[in-house]
């Protein structure tokens, strides 16, 4: 492997999200996954933005887990890369918005 390319594997080896203690709970809990598998979907993009509140920092990521073969959201701190909590849509619906069919199908 050349140094170009051990540099450029070294860098998608870094990780942006991490959960918060709360987030960590929810994901146990919630979840068939772990921690790091999540925050490895997150920052390699196999989520969906599906939007964020009006003068938050805090992004709504829509993920699915194949282990789970259902469909969340982790609510992340754009800015730090803190994952808040994880959410069903049916909570996210709740606090936030409703998720859409084809939103899940993305």
């Amino acid at each position: 492997m050349s140094k170009k390319e051990q540099k450029a594997f070294s860098f998608r080896q870094q990780r942006f999200a991490y959960p918060s203690s709360h987030a960590a709970k929810r994901i146990f809990q919630r979840t068939s996954i772990d921690s790091l598998e999540l925050m490895k979907l997150l920052d390699n993009g196999a989520c969906v933005n599906i939007g964020q509140i009006a003068g938050s920092s805090r992004r709504h990521l829509l993920f699915f887990s194949q282990k789970d073969k259902f469909c969340y959201v982790a609510i992340q701190d754009e800015r730090s890369g803190k994952i808040i909590t994880i959410l069903p849509p049916a909570y996210h619906k709740n606090s936030a918005w409703n998720i859409t069919t084809e939103q899940c199908l993305l």
